[in-house]
């Protein structure tokens, strides 16, 4: 059986930079200088439920990653890496419904969030095919190196008539990451 290509690992990567950007907006970190350089509690709790949280997904413990996330929300109900991680819990649980809900909270909160993007877009190519296209075009506008996006916007295109530029994304695709020349194209059966 051919590999395929599958959604983003949670945002373990993409944790620290907003964090030390909040921290740095709020001037608490050494980014003001001066004797506030702590912080507060609040932020920190924030940071130790998200932690939490992907180091729950990182031992399999659903449960506890989703207890985490939740208690993250409940210090910041827009938190984008809460929302996102339940989205992804929820897709790689199967349901599409909720993890479609997460992730568009999470893209309320960061429009550009190329995790939530991306995911987003593996959900809709059957039940909403242009807003696929759209998401997969943000996400390669957002990182032009990013392969899979490639490969799946090529299939996807290739699927609704558009052979060539379709065909031009998958070989762009497989020429940024050539583990992926031998992945089985998605099937558009309705997932959703």
């Amino acid at each position: 059986m051919s590999p395929r290509l599958r959604a983003p690992a949670p945002a373990t990567t993409v944790l620290l930079a907003p964090l030390l950007l909040v921290l740095c907006l709020l001037g608490i970190t050494a980014c003001g200088g001066g004797d506030d350089d702590a912080v507060p509690p609040q932020v920190q709790a924030l940071a130790d439920r998200l932690q939490q949280g992907l180091d729950a997904m990182a031992d399999g413990d659903v449960d506890a990653a989703r207890a985490s996330f939740d208690a993250a929300l409940e210090i910041d109900a827009t938190n984008v890496l809460a929302h996102y991680n339940l989205g992804y819990l929820a897709q790689v649980e199967g349901d599409a419904r909720t993890a479609l809900a997460e992730y568009a909270t999470a893209l309320d909160g960061d429009p550009a969030f190329e995790p939530a993007l991306y995911n987003r877009a593996i959900l809709t190519e059957s039940s909403d095919p242009d807003q696929a296209v759209a998401d997969y075009r943000a996400v390669l506008a957002a990182n032009p190196d990013n392969a899979p996006a490639h490969v799946r916007l090529g299939y996807l295109l290739i699927h609704l008539g558009d052979t060539r530029e379709g065909r031009a994304l998958v070989k762009q695709g497989v020429a940024l990451d050539a583990s992926l020349a031998d992945l089985t194209p998605p099937s558009y059966n309705d997932r959703s």
